[in-house]
């Protein structure tokens, strides 16, 4: 039997969750499943999300329930995993922004700290470097002239 937490049912992946899930269902009922992110492509991610799938009623041969007519009701358990009645807490919805971190800083504490003369020693060192890489990229375009080969 499905699992309850809060007074919303959590249905699994077992034979008897499905049983109960196809029973619940209707056309129109949304549900919920959760989604791991793979932080090592995007760090600024949180490692999980929700997102909904909304029943749009049965399979025309089958007779299975359908969201979004190309997700069946055994494939939205069974490969996405454990399916919510409700959105679960403390998750961010996948189509929601993400919480942007960077961003202006209130007047008068635009810096943190201020750099040390080794810290600007290295940034100008780092700019005079990206200077002369454009230089030389630049150099080298007109040294084609206009051939496009």
């Amino acid at each position: 039997m499905p699992e309850l937490i809060n007074g919303t049912k959590i249905w699994h992946r077992t034979k008897a969750d499905f049983k109960d899930l196809d029973h619940w269902m209707a056309k129109g009922r949304t549900v919920y499943t959760v989604l791991q992110m793979a932080t090592n492509l995007a760090p600024y991610e949180d490692d999980e999300a929700y997102t909904d799938h909304t029943c749009t009623g049965r399979h025309v041969l089958l007779g299975n329930w359908m969201f979004g007519g190309t997700v069946s009701i055994e494939r939205l358990l069974f490969e996405y995993g454990p399916v919510h009645q409700a959105p679960p807490a403390g998750l961010r919805f996948l189509g929601a922004p993400v919480p942007q971190v960077g961003g202006p800083l209130p007047k008068g504490k635009e810096h943190g700290r201020k750099l040390t003369a080794k810290e600007i020693a290295y940034l100008e060192a780092l700019a005079s470097e990206a200077d002369a890489r454009s230089g030389a990229t630049k150099r080298s375009k007109q040294a084609l002239g206009n051939r496009w080969f």
